[in-house]
Formats: C-alpha cells, sequence, structure tokens
C-alpha cells in the first residue's frame, strides 16, 4: 500500500467538509481537498489525483451512488481507494459495498480525533478500489 498523501473530501454540508480539513490537517501531512458537488469532484478527482476520496453517501447528485460509479468507470480515477460516508443506520443497506467498488464504509457521525486512523485502517484491508 503506498502511502497516503492526498484525500479528496466530497460532501455537500460545509460543517462537515470544514471538519474532515480541519481534522486531517490537523492529525495528518496530508493535503486535502474538498468538492460540493458531482461535477465538481469528478474534476478534482482527475486533476488532483488524490490517494483516497471520501465520498458522502446522501448527495443530491450522488443518486445511486452515480459519483463512485463514475470514478470507477474513468480510466483516470479508478484506482483511487473510494470510502463511503453516511449517516445511515440501517448496516444492512450498506451490505452491498462489495460490489459499489468502495473500499469501506465511515459512519457518521465520526470522531475526527480517529478519521484519519480509520481512513488508513480501510484502504490498508480493502487495498485500491
Amino acid at each position: 500500500m503506498r502511502p497516503i498523501q492526498k484525500v479528496l473530501v466530497i460532501d455537500d454540508d460545509d460543517d462537515l467538509l470544514r471538519l474532515c480539513q480541519v481534522s486531517l490537517s490537523a492529525y495528518t501531512q496530508w493535503s486535502v481537498h474538498v468538492a460540493r458537488s458531482a461535477g465538481e469532484a469528478i474534476d478534482l478527482a482527475r486533476r488532483a489525483s488524490p490517494d483516497v476520496i471520501l465520498l458522502d453517501v446522501m448527495m443530491p447528485d450522488n443518486d445511486e451512488l452515480a459519483i463512485l460509479r463514475h470514478l470507477k468507470q474513468s480510466r483516470e480515477t479508478a484506482e483511487i481507494s473510494v470510502v463511503l460516508m453516511t449517516a445511515a443506520a440501517d448496516a444492512e443497506g450498506l451490505g452491498a459495498l462489495g460490489p459499489s467498488g468502495a473500499a469501506g464504509l465511515i459512519a457518521k457521525p465520526f470522531d475526527p480525533c480517529t478519521l484519519s486512523d480509520e481512513i488508513e485502517r480501510i484502504v490498508a484491508e480493502g487495498g485500491a478500489s
């Protein structure tokens, strides 16, 4: 596994984006990029070439994980590990992660002090998705 140096956080909630930026900047040396929409996310994923992407499941323009599908179908972004974030309490409904191409899942709310550790664990266990 290649060490994480760049992360892209995709969420439509500005407060959560700030929390992720502050948390990851405080506990790592990672370069943190943020995107608020599908178009911005896909463009930034291509330009920034992040090592890992944190993707909110419940975004207005992410029906049926459209952003994840697009990232996994693009030659430029297919090898980037994607970690889904969700506040959904129904773990059974999230059991279909394997076929989705996601490396894993982080439940919201998460502990900002351990967010980077959780990302590293998921990427190490899942490898490049």
